[in-house]
């Protein structure tokens, strides 16, 4: 064995103990955050303060097997965690378990053992598993676990400068306020219109007749993006009459879509563009396609 040989494999040894113990997986509980904070403001280090951080370990939403996540342990010392954000949604009027994948980090000395953590959720056969932020290694890795894509694209919809959007103007109707948009939204929109109301999401409703749509989401700069829609196929037949109304009372000049919730059509006077990696999901039931990323850390954490 030549000397340079022998001095990479020391310092691999000081990197990578020998005597490194296996870890062991568990699933997270609210008593655990102190431990786990030091790795989270790893993530964001512009967003390293504890409140920000500690949404991933509160019950939002009343989840009855509530768990913040799954811990990759080592002794007494926590070394890697995946946020789980559970809820539980509706599609086509049957309800389903949710569970979002996020903020997944583990100290380099164990990344070995990263995929360890996704073993207790994979075994979960009935809950859909999501996640709406992966980086490139996530992605990969999920993607290798036949997780499907989902909003592989994007439509950016600008304002029209034609006359045409003045037609019937007077028929729909964007209402902010708290109070009049639960008085319109049936039990199921209201429970999501509250569930999202401490994260100060910003909300917009718009009717026509005795139809509406919930756009939620968030702006960023002169661009909203929109995250969650209640109906698109009311969004579909009604936002190129409505679009110049809603960017007004958004005050931005543009809206960022996912592709499918317009049906995949193309939008006078919009662009489609395909910004950063696709949501990913993944699940037994066929009916469920590309779900909303209403109950994830775009909303929790505003990633």
């Amino acid at each position: 064995m030549d000397q340079t040989h022998s001095l990479r494999c020391k310092i691999d040894q000081l990197k990578y103990p020998m005597s490194l113990a296996q870890p062991i997986v568990r699933k997270a509980t609210i008593h655990d955050f102190d431990k786990v904070y030091p790795l989270l403001k790893k993530i964001r280090q512009d967003r390293a303060d504890k409140a920000y951080w500690q949404n991933l370990f509160n019950d939002h939403w009343h989840f009855g097997e509530f768990s913040p996540g799954i811990i990759l342990q080592s002794g007494d010392e926590i070394v890697g965690f995946l946020a789980t954000i559970y809820s539980r949604q509706y599609h086509n009027n049957k309800q389903h378990t949710f569970c979002n994948l996020s903020s997944w980090i583990v100290d380099e000395a164990y990344r070995s053992y990263s995929f360890m953590m996704l073993l207790p959720l994979l075994k979960e056969k009935k809950i859909v598993l999501t996640s709406y932020t992966s980086n490139d290694i996530s992605y990969a890795i999920y993607h290798k676990l036949n997780f499907q894509d989902g909003n592989t694209h994007q439509r950016i919809v600008y304002a029209s400068p034609s006359l045409t959007h003045f037609f019937n103007a007077d028929a729909y109707q964007i209402i902010v306020d708290a109070e009049a948009i639960q008085a319109r939204l049936n039990e199921h929109d209201r429970q999501v219109y509250v569930h999202h109301q401490s994260f100060h999401t910003q909300c917009y409703l718009i009717t026509y007749q005795n139809t509406y749509c919930l756009i939620m989401g968030e702006r960023v700069k002169t661009m909203f993006h929109v995250y969650s829609v209640s109906d698109c196929a009311f969004l579909q037949q009604h936002l190129g009459r409505v679009r110049n109304q809603l960017m007004h009372q958004m005050q931005v000049k543009s809206l960022l879509i996912n592709e499918n919730c317009l049906n995949k059509k193309a939008l006078f006077l919009s662009r489609k563009v395909q910004w950063g990696l696709p949501y990913q999901y993944k699940t037994q039931d066929p009916d469920i396609v590309d779900p909303s990323p209403v109950y994830s850390e775009l909303f929790l954490l505003k990633m």
